[in-house]
């Protein structure tokens, strides 16, 4: 990234984001509940030793932090920016949920991969999105360690925790990025900044190209 300052607020908003998707994702799953949807989505094994450990760091955090991002939002969302960043945000962010498909897991992936998206486009680079993918993986991955190694308890508060002050820390750096970026990058993500025009049914056979490619 070429502005380290506006990196490092974009990794604090987006981490603060997902753990925001995390209460969203909950109380709309509670509501799916209600209809008798239920999720089949399966928690990652509680690590044994040493060895599970850094597998479990390795593939649950760091792995598809570098793969999925750099599919989704390289690959895949990169090439549609020239419909749109918005377009290309929306369709990338859709997809990612999709691909995760557990009703616990689709809309979280959703607003999680509207900060990823995001995160891209504003500071041209895959690096910040890849960073808030791995970081918001590995605080899970340390919560599994320490509620093995520690207690149920220490696990369950080192997460809300993390959430609460990550949504806080992620409230503070909206406001100092809003004073100092809001007219700069919010004018990347014009619906009508596309370099190439099209309607919206082409739009949408892109999207499903995309999608049937991803």
């Amino acid at each position: 990234p070429k502005d380290i300052k506006k990196s490092f607020l974009i990794v604090i908003i987006g981490l603060g984001g997902c753990m925001l998707a995390n209460y969203i994702s909950s109380a709309l799953l509670t509501i799916l509940e209600g209809f008798g949807l239920y999720s089949t989505y399966s928690t990652v094994e509680d690590p044994q030793n040493i060895l599970d450990v850094v597998t479990l760091f390795l593939a649950t955090a760091i792995m598809p932090a570098l793969i999925e991002e750099i599919s989704l939002r390289g690959v895949l969302m990169t090439p549609m920016r020239k419909y749109g960043n918005a377009f290309a945000i929306l369709a990338s962010s859709y997809i990612f949920g999709i691909f995760h498909g557990d009703a616990a897991q689709i809309s979280f992936a959703f607003i999680c991969g509207l900060f990823f998206g995001y995160a891209v486009v504003v500071t041209d680079s895959i690096w910040p999105a890849v960073i808030i993918h791995g970081l918001n993986n590995s605080l899970s991955c340390i919560s599994s360690v320490l509620i093995t190694y520690v207690s149920e308890d220490a696990g369950n508060i080192f997460y809300y925790a993390c959430t609460i002050g990550f949504i806080l820390l992620g409230a503070i750096a909206l406001y100092f990025y809003l004073k100092k970026y809001k007219e700069e990058d919010f004018s990347l993500i014009k619906v009508d900044n596309a370099t190439e025009p099209i309607t919206f049914g082409k739009k949408f056979a892109i999207f499903v190209s995309s999608f049937t490619f991803g």
